[in-house]
């Protein structure tokens, strides 16, 4: 049992880290490190086939061998569920869970991506430090205040038709809170506060009463303690050299220049190919695959003169860039 906090929010959010914490303690107990237990039933597996090419295995060897092949289907469906909850990608096909691509994206949060400089307002900054101040400095007048606006829109002067608005100002009820959540995405990757739409659904009988009751407090104005669960998160990644998908050849792509030959690329090296491997010695040409025709072979040898010519930019730091697009 969680005591209450202070208010609402801090009531939920404490519950969800208590909550949080014990499955934690309950996965460590009952299911443990899944790739360990994975290595350790291949290994007496094989162990065991070794032994049965020299003698016969007794019945104890052989119920063993059964149990572990069976565990070992269990556990390996296991890990593929967890890396599909770790990735964030939503369009997966049948089979894509075994490729390269798929778990390096489940694995990315493992790898450290690090900024080791930045440029603001004309002025380099390095270090944790330094950069963590530009970033703040940056964010926070990319979304500061409004500055007053010298002119309105009278309204009244367009004719606009009037609506009934008024129940958009009504509470929030707890009907359409759980079509919401149930509405949500079952097996997307995790928010900040580690838990899955799944979750969400399955426990909302549990959770509603203080769900409902944060969702009053949001309702009325009190935003005391929102922070403690109103959490985002940014980041900033290091420049990634995408080789078919970037614009690095002139400022235009791949496709855009070779259309015919980009498209006898399979997919999962256009995702994954980078411009430093892929330009070293001529490595590149080794990803077009067959049906080279005349028109492909002409936009094959436009594109060995681009990437001749083209010389990468050592030592050029990263910058922060806000823009607007028309697409949002």
């Amino acid at each position: 049992m969680t005591p209450a906090a202070s208010n609402d929010y801090l009531t939920l959010q404490s519950k969800l880290r208590a909550t949080a914490r014990s499955l934690q303690k309950w996965s460590d107990r009952w299911i443990g490190n899944v790739k360990l237990q994975i290595a350790i039933a291949i290994e007496v597996i094989k162990q065991l086939d070794i032994a049965m090419e020299a003698r016969t295995l007794s019945d104890a060897e052989r119920d063993l061998r059964k149990c572990l092949k069976r565990k070992l289907l269990g556990l390996s469906s296991l890990e593929r569920t967890i890396a599909r909850q770790r990735s964030r990608m939503l369009q997966l096909r049948e089979g894509d869970g075994n490729t390269r691509l798929f778990h390096q994206q489940a694995s990315h949060r493992q790898r450290k991506n690090v900024l080791r400089m930045v440029k603001y307002n004309d002025q380099l900054y390095s270090g944790q430090d330094e950069v963590a101040s530009a970033v703040d400095a940056y964010f926070g007048a990319a979304f500061r205040s409004a500055c007053p606006c010298g002119f309105a829109l009278n309204l009244e002067e367009l004719g606009l038709p009037r609506l009934n608005l008024a129940h958009l100002e009504r509470p929030f009820m707890e009907e359409e809170v759980e079509g919401v959540i149930k509405s949500m995405p079952r097996d997307k990757a995790p928010g900040p506060d580690g838990f899955t739409g799944r979750f969400y659904a399955t426990c909302w009988s549990i959770i509603k009463e203080d769900f409902m009751r944060a969702m009053g407090c949001f309702y009325n104005g009190d935003m005391r303690g929102l922070a403690a669960i109103n959490k985002s998160l940014v980041s900033l990644l290091p420049k990634k050299d995408g080789a078919l998908e970037d614009r690095w050849l002139d400022g235009s792509r791949i496709q855009e220049v070779a259309p015919l030959l980009y498209s006898l690329v399979p997919k999962r090296i256009r995702d994954s190919r980078l411009v430093a491997p892929a330009v070293e010695n001529g490595s590149w040409a080794l990803d077009v695959g067959p049906g080279i025709g005349p028109a492909v072979l002409h936009e094959f040898f436009l594109v060995w003169q681009l990437v001749s010519a083209w010389e990468p930019m050592v030592d050029v730091p990263d910058r922060v860039v806000w823009s607007w697009e028309a697409t949002g």
